[in-house]
C-alpha cells in the first residue's frame, strides 16, 4: 500500500512525530512518502528550531522519500500523481484541505495522544498532565477539515494512576503505543470492518499553544498543581520563577520537585527554606520540595548543589 505520513517538527515533549514514525516501521507499516513543513525560522515556542526537521531526519535515515510543500494548494494533484491511497498524521501543523484529504482511498488517519474529545488542540500531553487526569491514551480518528474532529475509528486507554511522568516521557510511552494501535486497527480499516463513530461534541475540551510567559510560576496556586506543572513544561517553557538578590532579577526553572501537602503548612507562597539540604518552597496550598533547578545561564544542578553555591537564597521570595 501507498501511505503518505505527515508530521512535522515540534518542541521535545509535544507529539513524537519522529519516534512515531520509527515504530510504525518497527510495526511493518512503512510509508512510501513522508511529508513535512519547510524550516521556519525559531520562536518563543520553538526557540531551538533546527534546520532539519526530526521527522525529515529520520525519514532521510531511513531512506524515505520526503517532501516539504510550503503551502498545501494544489497538493492534492501530487498525491495523486504518486498514487496515495492512505494518509497517516500525526501532529502536522496544519489543516489539510479537503482536495488533500480526499486524495487518498482509504481516507487519512490522524494519530492523536489523548482520549478525543478531551483535548483536541496542539498540547494534549501538556494539558493531560497539568490536569492530573489519571488516564490519558491514543485515538485514531478519520480526519475531516476540522481540528482533531473527525470520527473515532479506534483508541486505547492508559491508566496512569498517581505516575509522576514528564511530558517527554508521557509523549514517548504515546507514540508507542499509537503505532501499535495503528498497526492493530489497518487490517480491519482497509477492509472495510470498521464504522467510525462521532465524537460527543458536548465533551470536548482543548489545549493551547504554549508560550515563554505561560511558564512562570503563580505561587499562589496549591502545591500540587504547580509540581503538575513542572513535569508538563519540561524542558519547554519550563516553570520559572525570579529571585530578586540585590539589585539582579535571576530567573529559576525548575525541574523535578515533589508535593509537601499532608500536613499543616503556614510557609507563605513563594518563601523559601531549607529542608533536608532541599529547598522548601510555600504556595497557597502546601509546600513543595524542589529536587533539581537551573539559574538562567548556568547548567542544571540537584537543589543541595545549588543551595551549597547560592546559601542566601533562603528566606527569599520568590515571583
Amino acid at each position: 500500500m501507498r501511505i503518505a505520513f505527515w508530521g512535522t517538527s515540534s518542541f521535545v515533549g509535544s507529539v513524537r512525530n519522529a519516534e512515531i514514525l520509527e515504530r510504525l516501521i518497527a510495526e511493518g507499516v512503512r510509508p512510501t512518502v513522508v511529508i513535512t513543513t519547510p524550516p521556519r525560522e525559531p520562536s518563543d515556542r520553538a526557540p531551538s528550531t533546527a534546520s532539519i526537521s526530526p521527522v525529515r531526519a529520520a525519514a532521510e535515515k531511513l531512506n524515505i522519500l520526503v517532501l516539504e510543500p510550503a503551502l498545501l494548494k494544489n497538493f492534492a494533484a501530487e498525491l495523486a500523481r504518486r498514487d496515495i491511497e492512505l494518509s497517516i498524521v500525526a501532529a502536522y501543523g496544519k489543516i489539510l484541505p479537503a482536495d488533500v484529504l480526499s486524495v487518498p482511498k482509504f481516507g487519512s488517519l490522524n494519530i492523536h495522544p489523548s482520549l478525543l474529545p478531551r483535548w483536541r488542540g496542539p498540547t494534549p500531553i501538556q494539558a493531560t498532565i497539568r490536569a492530573g487526569d489519571p488516564e490519558t491514551g491514543v485515538t485514531i480518528i478519520l480526519m475531516d477539515e476540522k481540528m482533531d474532529h473527525g470520527p473515532i475509528v479506534a483508541y486505547e486507554k492508559w491508566e496512569m494512576g498517581n505516575r509522576n511522568i514528564t511530558a517527554p516521557e508521557l509523549a514517548s510511552e504515546l507514540a508507542r503505543r499509537g503505532a501499535r494501535l495503528l498497526r492493530d486497527t489497518l487490517p480491519d480499516w482497509i477492509a472495510g470492518r470498521i464504522q467510525p463513530k462521532m465524537q460527543v461534541e458536548e465533551l470536548a475540551t482543548y489545549s493551547k499553544m504554549l508560550h515563554k510567559e505561560d511558564g512562570r510560576i503563580d505561587w499562589q496556586k496549591p502545591a500540587a498543581e504547580i509540581e503538575r506543572m513542572v513535569r508538563a513544561y519540561v524542558p519547554w517553557p519550563g516553570a520559572y520563577t525570579f529571585w530578586h538578590t540585590g539589585k539582579k532579577s535571576v530567573r529559576l526553572h525548575l525541574e523535578a520537585a515533589d508535593v509537601l501537602a499532608e500536613r499543616e503548612d503556614r510557609t507563605p507562597p513563594g518563601r523559601v527554606l531549607a529542608e533536608d539540604g532541599l529547598l522548601r518552597i510555600g504556595s497557597g496550598k502546601g509546600s513543595i520540595l524542589v529536587r533539581r533547578l537551573k539559574a538562567e545561564g548556568s547548567p542544571a544542578m540537584d537543589a543541595k548543589a545549588f543551595l551549597n553555591g547560592h546559601p542566601k537564597i533562603i528566606g527569599a521570595a520568590l515571583d
